[in-house]
């Protein structure tokens, strides 16, 4: 497909310069941001910088990076696909030819084909946040009202899972405890983590061509957590839209 001269671009870092360092200052001088922005960017790298830029700044970049020591390519902003806006699965069944997705009513309200389903990512999340309050106990002493401050503690964490289908492009998300399982039959557990790990490879051994992002194979495979856990859905998100770039543009290299 043929880029627009006036496109915008956003660079996609495929890997970070040996000296972290070295591309924050990039990042400061190319896109204007200040130290504290360029470490948050970098901290979520590799992945998809957030700035558009034009295409002259965007290729000296993506050049300043690779002198450095790292890896990034240049992605039109009307290439990027829209992740923001996934569609929640409640009922699913595994069919031998598709995954049919059911409505409210228990009846089938869309199908997506087995060859259809191109990315599958799975990350585990932070579920519940719990406010603990503290008592000042200096102040306590020196004045008759207490000062009280409040952190913020995640106490639970639970796995969400990313479906994504081409031709036509649909985007799915996947919330262990919000899903019916009523399709696994004698299968089915008390445990909802045991269901959504049986329909989770139920999918993987249907879709044959399903790519499965790292996190999705660390999870999938019983790997260490710290290779699947993220802070929140935004981090997810963009971890799943970063590798759909990637299976995109080796599908292209392939000439899918």
């Amino acid at each position: 497909m043929t880029t627009p001269l006036d496109s915008r671009y956003r660079l996609l870092v495929l890997s970070l310069p040996e000296d972290p360092p070295s591309l924050a200052n990039l990042l400061t001088d190319a896109l204007g941001l200040n130290r504290v922005d360029a470490r948050i960017q970098i901290h979520r790298l590799p992945g998809l910088l957030k700035p558009e830029l034009d295409r002259d700044p965007a290729e000296r970049l993506a050049a300043q990076i690779h002198d450095a020591g790292g890896l990034a390519t240049l992605i039109a902003c009307d290439e990027v696909p829209d992740l923001s806006r996934p569609t929640p699965l409640h009922h699913v069944r595994c069919t031998e030819h598709a995954l049919e997705i059911l409505g409210l009513d228990g009846r089938p309200a869309a199908t997506a084909g087995w060859n259809e389903l191109a990315l599958l990512n799975i990350g585990l999340l932070p579920l519940e946040i719990v406010h603990h309050e503290s008592v000042d106990t200096t102040a306590l002493h020196s004045a008759p009202g207490s000062k009280t401050s409040t952190t913020e503690v995640r106490s639970m964490r639970g796995p969400e899972a990313w479906l994504i289908a081409e031709n036509p492009f649909r985007v799915w998300i996947i919330k262990p405890a919000e899903m019916n399982y009523e399709y696994l039959g004698d299968r089915k557990q008390t445990s909802g983590a045991a269901n959504f790990r049986m329909l989770i490879d139920d999918i993987i051994a249907r879709a044959k061509q399903l790519y499965l992002a790292p996190p999705a194979r660390a999870f999938t495979g019983h790997g260490l957590s710290r290779h699947f856990e993220f802070e929140g859905d935004e981090e997810l998100r963009e971890n799943t839209l970063f590798h759909l770039l990637i299976r995109r543009q080796m599908q292209t290299r392939r000439g899918d």
